[in-house]
């Protein structure tokens, strides 16, 4: 009761805050609540809760969580000096949360995305290797990639390329009061490696297949001509990827990336062998941040979450715009893809 009370507090000042700016002519963003190195159990769950609620607001957040979390409401180690806030690297990952575009969506009056009614979708024939592509431009690590597909048979359904990210943790000193303070530093670093990562289905199942090749694979039926909604979810402070299907964790790989494309209906690369399933696609988000399982589930059962949303394309027409509040655009090979409405 006491969490839920003060729960109640924060979200009634928050709101508070947010229509005093308003009224006096600033336009306000908010930062969700984030991690504590002593947080348990509920309190972790207080707070995974009022990010969802925030998300429900009409106004623009940053996902801070997602970044640092540990998957318990922690930070991840080497992210932290003490118990109440990150060091320069924690700053850095939560830094990359902010859509860099969001300012100037503001500027040009975009308004806040509400979830599509449309009932149109892209349909994906043939074996273009990049359909859809969206292109990042600013250092992304951390981030959730979601859409809803329909596949009639076998092949690679999306993929994500970049640059693997290499991590070292190190004992750090700095004067502290009358002593020193020592504490785990850690320090991402680009490799250079490129690596393209994809999800497909094969002999009718779900796979993932990582970074590094290792992959997930599903017991659950991809090929059966059936709308599904997939997360590909990806902490980089805490080295891991979770593959969601219609809600369910499929399954965790260790990795840490930098993605710089996200290809929807195609292998990607010119080089990949790889060949696209014959599918149709909608709703297709990209979020710079990690999600949680509540997030995901949310996410899979209709909600909308804004929250640092570089991408939300419901490809119900053929305009494939992006109605996340953020300038990025999606590049589509002519006629590789289709509008419909059957």
């Amino acid at each position: 009761h006491a969490q839920g009370a003060i729960s109640k507090q924060f979200a009634d000042g928050l709101k508070r805050l947010i229509k005093r700016a308003r009224e006096n002519g600033i336009v306000p963003i908010v930062g969700l609540t984030y991690a504590r190195g002593d947080f348990n159990e509920v309190e972790y769950e207080h707070t995974r809760r009022m990010n969802i609620l925030i998300n429900s607001w009409d106004v623009p957040s940053i996902n801070l969580l997602g970044p640092i979390d540990d998957g318990y409401g922690r930070w991840a180690r080497g992210f932290f000096p003490e118990p109440i806030h990150p060091n320069a690297a924690g700053h850095n990952e939560m830094f990359h949360a902010f859509v860099p575009t969001l300012f100037d969506a503001l500027d040009a009056g975009k308004p806040i995305p509400t979830k599509s009614t449309a009932t149109g979708f892209a349909r994906v024939r043939g074996n273009e290797r990049s359909p859809m592509t969206l292109a990042v431009a600013d250092t992304m690590r951390s981030f959730s990639m979601t859409f809803s597909v329909r596949a009639e048979g076998d092949g690679t359904v999306a993929s994500v390329g970049g640059e693997t990210v290499g991590h070292k943790v190190e004992w750090v000193s700095v004067p502290f009061r009358r002593g020193t303070h020592e504490f785990e530093g850690s320090t991402l670093t680009p490799t250079g490696r490129r690596f393209n990562a994809s999800i497909s289905i094969e002999n009718g199942r779900w796979v993932y297949a990582s970074a590094g090749g290792n992959a997930v694979t599903s017991p659950v039926p991809g090929a059966d001509g059936q709308w599904h909604y997939v997360t590909l979810t990806h902490y980089v402070a805490r080295g891991e990827t979770d593959f969601y299907v219609d809600g369910r964790l499929i399954g965790t790989i260790e990795e840490r990336l930098q993605p710089d494309r996200f290809v929807l209906g195609g292998a990607g690369p010119d080089w990949s062998t790889a060949v696209s399933a014959p599918a149709d696609y909608k709703e297709w988000m990209i979020h710079r941040a990690g999600l949680t399982t509540d997030e995901v589930k949310v996410l899979h059962d209709g909600t909308l979450l804004q929250s640092s949303l570089e991408l939300y394309a419901p490809l119900a027409d053929d305009t494939f715009e992006n109605r996340a509040q953020s300038l990025t655009t999606i590049d589509v090979r002519a006629g590789a893809v289709t509008s419909t409405n059957e």
